[in-house]
């Protein structure tokens, strides 16, 4: 752990905030770096083929077996992993108290909620309301839910921790009693999966390849196993059959990871020719090593050979820090150029976002730091009813897309508005220019929008972004306050709002009570994140999905389409 050196200075009382000088880079807490950064940049390490399994299931099949009670039989109330780097609790406690070093944000970088609570009724412009709305996947009896959403030319893929479903586009459930399949029924018929939790659910509809694709994680600690677990639709429809896999993350490349090593925290982009995976790689003590990067060419996962796959490991960014939470771009629209983007914030206090791409040859070039509005670990959120805090976790990236030449992400972090507690937690998003999308040279990106949204003794968390093709957005997340239960909520943009602002936020489903779940773990577990999906026959609307509590302890999923 690195601190830099920092001087608090009250701020005159119309600003509301403490200004925070800082020398270096500010707080971060990562693994030592692994190799030095290079201009050349890493060609990667390939499988050779190794550390592959395969089937076809179909959802009748996998029904079937859910009926009979086959597959890998698990606790739902185990203490979820904590997928955190060293001194994450540290940092969070320092959030919760107000004390945690800080490069806070200046006025022109932070947006208050036109629809905060206390505010009265809400001005315009607003967000607008949503037109499909219904009823998601409800408490599966695990946390944290991992709300994920994948919307297609026909139906709506929908996932949470341990199960996923199907809905046609107006909202009605496409399976039987009880209306969902389990992970471990659906993937049982991949023998390297016996007895291993499935968890971590991520969903994509690639608008390119006209596919639904189910990404999840696999472990068991006593026998030091762990695989991504890979799901392909055919061609526009995900009714089946699937080309599942099982793919070993213990794997860098052909050769186990030293120390042996798990996959957390899953997210897949894509472009014309790849899928890419991304994980948090621990070792099976829970201790936090490296990013990993894993390149799948989509042609050898159709063709019924052999999968190879390019592994990139040691990631570091620009500090030479160890990278953590890498975001690869889903790319629906427009010319790459041959580049595959990622993004990732630092973990702890930084106002640097590290963005980097894989060439057309498959080479990870280095990372270049883009300015963007300070950022720090959010504290946790309060709640009506209940003094426990629900967790929002860090300030990692939460979703990455390139649409039409630019970057959009968006995480959750601390902020001040002034009043009430010493920090709230807020949403920030930021749009970047992709000059490489614009010539032949690579460029360094830059941001062109931006800030941190939320509003004073209220907490924003968990935010999911998603651009349409008509460069507006839309962003789900969770609120609450010691007034307000917690529920769901979206906000955004369209082309017309004014630049670096987001309109008023609108409810999408209100919380009914409080909540507290945390098996012991001492986390009272909410997100990991909500869920956002671009819709391929809209140029402006898009999908969203949160979570909110459906009534004491337990959650729901709320879905959407909204038109930005």
């Amino acid at each position: 752990m690195r601190l830099s050196t920092v001087v608090l200075i009250p701020a005159p009382k119309t600003w509301r905030w403490l200004v925070l000088l800082a020398v270096g880079v500010g707080l971060t807490a990562t693994a030592p770096p692994s190799a030095p950064a290079t201009g050349v940049g890493d060609p990667g390490i390939s499988n050779a083929g190794a550390g592959v399994q395969s089937a076809r299931i179909s959802l009748s099949e996998a029904r079937a077996r859910q009926a009979a009670g086959i597959g890998a039989p698990y606790d739902p109330t185990a203490v979820p992993p904590p997928g955190f780097p060293a001194g994450f609790a540290a940092l969070k406690a320092r959030a919760n108290s107000g004390t945690a070093p800080q490069l806070l944000a200046p006025p022109t970088s932070i947006q208050e909620d036109p629809a905060g609570a206390d505010r009265g009724p809400t001005p315009a412009p607003s967000a607008p309301a949503a037109g499909t709305s219904f009823q998601g996947l409800k408490d599966s009896g695990f946390i944290p839910p991992d709300t994920t959403i994948a919307a297609g030319r026909t139906a709506v893929l929908a996932a949470v921790n341990s199960r996923f479903t199907i809905y046609d586009r107006g909202g009605v459930n496409l399976l039987p009693t009880p209306g969902f399949i389990e992970a471990t029924s659906f993937f049982s018929g991949l023998g390297a999966l016996t007895g291993l939790t499935l968890f971590d659910p991520w969903m994509v509809y690639d608008v390119r390849w006209k596919r639904y694709i189910q990404l999840w994680v696999a472990r068991n600690v006593a026998t030091s196993t762990g695989y991504y677990v890979l799901a392909i639709s055919p061609v526009g429809t995900p009714g089946g059959p699937w080309t599942v896999f099982a793919l070993d993350a213990t794997l860098d490349g052909a050769v186990p990871s030293s120390p042996r090593q798990w996959a957390d925290y899953p997210k897949l982009g894509y472009d014309n020719k790849n899928i890419y995976i991304t994980s948090n790689q621990f070792t099976f003590a829970d201790v936090f090593v490296t990013s990993k990067i894993r390149r799948l060419n989509k042609a050898d996962l159709l063709d019924g050979g052999g999968v190879t796959w390019t592994d990139y490991v040691g990631i570091l960014d620009s500090d030479l820090g160890t990278a953590f939470t890498v975001q690869p771009c889903q790319q629906p629209y427009g010319k790459t150029k041959g580049r595959q983007w990622f993004i990732n914030t630092r973990f702890g206090t930084s106002d640097r976002l590290e963005v980097r791409f894989i060439n057309k040859r498959g080479v990870l070039k280095p990372p270049n730091a883009v300015a963007i509005t300070p950022y720090s670990i959010p504290p946790d959120a309060e709640q009506k009813d209940d003094a426990r805090l629900i967790n929002t976790n860090d300030n990692r990236c939460l979703s990455a897309y390139w649409v039409n030449g630019r970057i959009y992400g968006t995480h959750c972090s601390a902020v001040n508005f002034g009043g009430g507690p010493p920090l709230e937690a807020g949403i920030q998003w930021y749009i970047l220019e992709d000059g490489a999308a614009k010539s032949a040279a690579p460029s360094v990106p830059r941001l062109v929008q931006g800030n941190i949204f939320g509003v004073k003794n209220e907490f924003y968390y968990f935010p999911s972004l998603v651009p349409n093709r008509k460069d507006g957005l839309g962003i789900a997340f969770t609120r609450s306050s010691s007034q307000l239960y917690a529920g769901a909520r979206h906000t955004g943009r369209r082309s017309t709002t004014p630049g670096g602002a987001l309109l008023a936020s609108a409810r999408i489903r209100g919380g009914k009570n409080s909540y507290f779940k945390d098996f012991g773990s001492g986390r009272n577990r909410w997100g990991d994140y909500s869920g956002s999906a671009i819709d391929p026959r809209s140029g402006r609307h898009v999908w969203l999905a949160a979570e909110y509590v459906l009534r004491r302890n337990k959650w729901g999923t709320w879905i959407v389409r909204v038109k930005y």
